[in-house]
């Protein structure tokens, strides 16, 4: 939020989010989301909020609880009402890929392998980059 950096300032590097509050997503494994950005940079950010919702996510950054790692489409009308602002968008990278969790390949119907190779062409969600918020 303009509020949060006006109080800690912008990060100008990937890096300079390890000095700055970030709100964690969390797989439902357990394990944290490590944020990606451009030059195969990952980074694995801390914060005091993890949470496992990108609703909730979205929720704790719009009240000032640190930056997020957020969909562009899930905070478009917050930056178009000023309420979020981006940041590290020359880092910003291609939207990350999808994450299909199934029973076993053995067993696979029909229509799973068919989506699945549809999704492996690259087809699906190219038109917005994925970047911090």
């Amino acid at each position: 939020t303009p509020e949060y950096f006006a109080r800690y300032g912008k990060p100008r590097h990937p890096h300079d989010l390890l000095n700055h509050q970030c709100v964690v997503f969390r797989y439902p494994s357990g394990k944290p989301f490590h944020w990606q950005f451009a030059k195969e940079l990952e980074i694995a950010v801390a914060g005091n909020i993890i949470l496992d919702d990108v609703d909730a996510e979205l929720e704790a950054v719009l009240m000032g609880a640190g930056i997020g790692y957020l969909l562009y489409e899930q905070i478009k009308e917050y930056l178009d009402t000023g309420r979020l602002e981006c940041v590290l968008e020359d880092w910003s990278t291609e939207r990350p890929g999808f994450q299909i969790y199934y029973p076993n390949r053995q067993y696979m119907s029909c229509g799973l392998r068919a989506f699945l190779d549809y999704v492996k062409t690259g087809q699906i969600c190219q038109s917005q980059r994925h970047r911090p918020q």
